[in-house]
C-alpha cells in the first residue's frame, strides 16, 4: 500500500462504500417490492376482494328481503298504490323477480368470498373472534340459515311464519358480519407481521453499516497516519533547507506515491542548490578583480568626454536660434491650415446632417402615404362596421315580429287549453287525463308568454343599444374624414420640406468646392515653409545631437562606474550569503 498514489488510496477507501451502497439499495428495494407484493395481496387480493364481495352480498339480500317485503304489503293491500289492478299485478310482477335476483346473486357472492378465503388456511380457519367462531363456522352458519330463510316463506304464495322468515334474516346477516370482522381481524395480523418483517430488515441493514463503516474508519486510519508520516518527512526536510543547511543526507530509495515524488524532487533540489552555491562560491573571487581593471579604464575615458561636450555645446546653441525662427513661420502656416481644416469639417457635417434631415424627410413622407393608405383601410373597415349596424337594427325589426308571432300562438294555445279544460270537465272521470294535458298545455302557453315578454326586453334594450351605435358610428365616420384630412396636409408639409432641403445641399456643394481650392493654396505654401523649417531644424539637430550624444557617452561613463561600485557591492553580498549556507565536507 505504501507505493499507491494517494488517488488510488482514496479510491480504495471510497469504493467500498459504494459497493455497499449499492448492495443496501438494491436489497432494500427488493425488500420493498416484496413487502408491496405481500400488501397486494393482504389488502386487494384478499381483504379488499372479500369484503367488497360480503357488503355486496349483504346490500342484495336487503334488497331481496326488500322486495319480499313489499310483495307482501300490496298482496295484503296494506300499501295504497292508488291506481289499476294491471299496475298492481306489474309491480308484484317486478319485485317478485327482484326477490329472485337478489337471492341469486346473495348466493353468488357469497359463494365467491369463500372460495377466495379458502386460499389461505389461516383466513379461514385457524382467526377465532371474541364469540369463538371461525370464518369456516360463519360459512356453515350463514348456509344453515339461508336455506332457512328461503325455505320458511313463499313471497309468491304467502305461505309460511313471517317472522321466522325475519328472524332467519336476521341471524344470516349476522353470519356475514361475523365473515367481515374476522377478515378484518386476519388483516390487521398479517399487517402486523410485515410491520415486524420491515423492522427485521432495517436492523439487519443497520448492522450491515455499521460493521462496513468500522472496517472503513480502520482503512482511513491507516491511510491517513501514511500520509501524515510522509508530510512530516518532507516538512522535516524543508525546514533544514530554510535553515541553510544543505549538508543533510536524504534516502535513495522513494515511494511511488505522491509524497515519495515530493521527496524526491526535494533532494534533487538540494542537490542542484548545493551545485549553484559552489559554483557562486568559486567565481565570486574573479569578479571581485575584473571590477578593479574596469574602474580604472572608465576613469579615464570620463576625462576625455568632458573635453567634447563642452564644444558641441556651442554649435548646438547657435543652430537652434536659428530653427527656432523658421519654426514659428511654419507654426502660424499651420494655424492657418488647422483653421481651413475646421471650415472643411464644419461643412462636411453641415452636408451630412442635411442629408440626414432629407432621409428622414423621406422617411416620414413614406410615413404619411402608409398612413393615408391606413386610414384609407380604417375608413373601408368603419364603412363595414357601420353596415353591420344597419343589418343588426333589420335582424332585431325581424325578432319583433317574430316574438310578436309567437305571442299570437300563446294566446291561442291558452284559449286551446281552455277550451279542452271544459271538455274535460264534462267527460266526467274519463276525462281527467285529458285535463292533465291541457293544464300543461296552459302552463306551457303561460310560460311561451313569459318568454315572448323577456324577448321583447332584450329587443328593446337592443334596439337602443344599435341606436347608440349607429350615432358613435356617425361621430367616428366624422373624426376618420378630418384625421385623412390633417394627413394630406402633413404629406404637403414634407414635399416643403424636401423642396428647402435641396437648395441647401446645392449651396454647401458650392462651400465645399472653395473649400478645396484654398486648401491647395495652402499646402502649396506650407510645403515651401516646411522645407526651410527642416533643412534649419536639421542643422539644429545636427549639433545637438552631437552635445546628447557627448553627455550620453559621459553618462554612460558615469554610469558605468556606479555599475562598478555595484558590481563589488553585490559580489560582498553574494560572498556573505554563499558563507552562510553549510555544505558536505568532501
Amino acid at each position: 500500500m505504501k507505493n499507491l498514489s494517494i488517488k488510488v488510496k482514496l479510491l480504495m477507501a471510497t469504493l467500498p462504500i459504494l459497493i455497499v451502497l449499492i448492495h443496501c439499495v438494491t436489497y432494500m428495494s427488493i425488500q420493498m417490492r416484496q413487502v408491496g407484493a405481500d400488501s397486494e395481496e393482504l389488502y386487494y387480493n384478499n381483504l379488499y376482494k372479500i369484503n367488497s364481495l360480503l357488503i355486496e352480498a349483504d346490500r342484495d339480500y336487503y334488497q331481496a328481503m326488500l322486495a319480499a317485503t313489499v310483495y307482501r304489503d300490496v298482496t295484503n293491500g296494506s300499501t295504497n298504490l292508488g291506481g289499476a289492478a294491471d299496475m298492481t299485478d306489474q309491480i308484484l310482477s317486478e319485485k317478485s323477480a327482484d326477490f329472485e335476483e337478489n337471492k341469486a346473486q346473495v348466493t353468488e357472492k357469497v359463494n365467491e368470498a369463500v372460495a377466495i378465503a379458502e386460499k389461505n388456511p389461516k383466513l379461514y380457519s385457524e382467526i377465532v373472534d371474541e364469540n369463538g367462531n371461525t370464518f369456516e363456522t360463519y360459512v356453515g352458519d350463514f348456509t344453515t340459515e339461508f336455506d332457512a330463510w328461503s325455505k320458511e316463506y313463499d313471497v309468491t304464495s304467502g305461505q309460511g311464519d313471517w317472522l321466522t322468515f325475519n328472524e332467519e334474516f336476521v341471524n344470516a346477516r349476522d353470519s356475514l358480519d361475523g365473515m367481515q370482522i374476522i377478515t378484518e381481524t386476519w388483516a390487521e395480523e398479517e399487517r402486523a407481521t410485515n410491520n415486524e418483517e420491515i423492522d427485521a430488515t432495517i436492523k439487519k441493514c443497520a448492522l450491515i453499516y455499521d460493521f462496513i463503516a468500522l472496517c472503513l474508519i480502520i482503512l482511513l486510519v491507516i491511510i491517513i497516519r501514511q500520509i501524515n508520516n510522509g508530510i512530516k518527512e518532507v516538512t522535516r526536510d524543508l525546514k533544514k533547507l530554510a535553515e541553510n543547511d544543505l549538508s543533510a543526507e536524504l534516502p535513495q530509495n522513494y515511494g511511488k506515491d505522491e509524497i515519495g515524488q515530493m521527496k524526491k524532487a526535494f533532494a534533487d533540489m538540494q542537490t542542484n542548490l548545493t551545485n549553484v552555491v559552489t559554483t557562486l562560491k568559486t567565481t565570486t573571487g574573479g569578479l571581485n578583480d575584473v571590477c578593479e581593471v574596469m574602474n580604472e579604464d572608465t576613469s579615464s575615458a570620463n576625462m576625455s568626454m568632458q573635453g567634447i561636450t563642452s564644444a558641441s555645446g556651442e554649435i548646438a546653441n547657435t543652430a537652434t536660434s536659428q530653427a527656432q525662427d523658421v519654426s514659428d513661420i511654419a507654426a502660424n502656416m499651420t494655424d492657418l491650415s488647422d483653421l481651413m481644416n475646421t471650415s472643411v469639417e464644419i461643412a462636411e457635417k453641415l452636408a451630412k446632417v442635411s442629408r440626414e434631415i432629407d432621409g428622414i424627410t423621406k422617411e416620414g413622407n413614406k410615413k404619411v402615404t402608409e398612413l393615408t393608405d391606413i386610414n384609407n383601410m380604417s375608413l373601408s373597415a368603419f364603412n363595414s362596421i357601420f353596415g353591420a349596424i344597419d343589418n343588426i337594427q333589420e335582424s332585431s325589426n325581424k325578432i319583433s315580429e317574430a316574438s310578436e308571432l309567437i305571442s299570437s300562438i300563446a294566446s291561442q294555445t291558452n284559449l286551446l287549453s281552455l277550451n279542452a279544460s271544459i271538455e274535460a270537465a264534462r267527460a266526467g272521470e274519463n276525462g281527467k287525463g285529458f285535463a292533465v294535458v291541457a293544464d300543461e298545455i296552459r302552463k306551457l302557453s303561460d310560460e311561451s308568454e313569459q318568454n315572448v315578454q323577456t324577448i321583447n326586453e332584450i329587443l328593446a334594450e337592443l334596439q337602443i343599444a344599435t341606436k347608440g351605435a349607429i350615432e358613435k358610428s356617425n361621430a367616428v365616420k366624422g373624426y376618420v374624414d378630418k384625421q385623412n384630412q390633417s394627413v394630406e396636409d402633413t404629406k404637403v408639409s414634407f414635399d416643403s420640406i424636401v423642396g428647402s432641403i435641396d437648395h441647401v445641399n446645392s449651396s454647401i456643394n458650392e462651400i465645399e468646392n472653395i473649400n478645396d481650392e484654398l486648401d491647395k493654396k495652402i499646402k502649396v505654401i506650407s510645403e515651401s515653409v516646411s522645407n526651410l523649417a527642416a533643412i534649419s531644424e536639421e542643422n539644429a539637430a545636427t549639433a545637438q545631437e552631437l552635445a546628447a550624444t557627448s553627455d550620453t557617452v559621459t553618462g554612460n561613463v558615469t554610469g558605468l562606474m556606479d555599475t562598478q561600485t555595484k558590481i563589488d557591492t553585490s559580489a560582498e553580498e553574494i560572498a556573505e550569503i554563499i558563507n552562510k549556507f553549510k555544505l558536505k565536507e568532501n
